[in-house]
């Protein structure tokens, strides 16, 4: 009898910690938390978190423009415009046919990009 009354209490503080926890569960929900007690996301969070998305003035926009300041890079995007363009102007050609090696070279010796249009950062020389 001994063992059935302690199976007993067991079931009972089994149902005990249930109901307690079912009861923590609600009140987080009440709160807009998660079951684990993290906070869910209100939609006014969600509009804060797409606003800074959208924000221009973060960090890493500035590290880009910064980025984009030291390249001083001359977007070249058409063949006559790439044509006679020296190896020292710094260009950045965007893609029109598939990169070749005589592209390269042809950049690096400053001849004209004719077909060769690639999509090259290159410095000088």
């Amino acid at each position: 009898s001994r063992e059935r009354k302690e199976g007993k209490w067991t079931r009972l503080k089994e149902k005990k910690n249930k109901l307690e926890n079912e009861i923590k569960y609600k009140n987080n929900e009440m709160k807009g938390r998660r079951k684990n007690g993290r906070k869910m996301k209100t939609e006014k969070d969600k509009k804060k978190e797409e606003a800074r998305k959208m924000k221009v003035g973060g960090k890493k926009c500035k590290k880009i423009k910064e980025r984009e300041k030291q390249k001083e890079v001359k977007r070249i995007s058409n063949e006559e415009e790439a044509e006679g363009k020296r190896g020292n102007d710094k260009v950045v050609v965007q893609v029109f046919s598939p990169v070749t090696a005589g592209a390269l070279c042809c950049i690096k010796r400053g001849e004209n990009l004719y077909n060769h249009i690639i999509h090259l950062q290159c410095a000088k020389g």
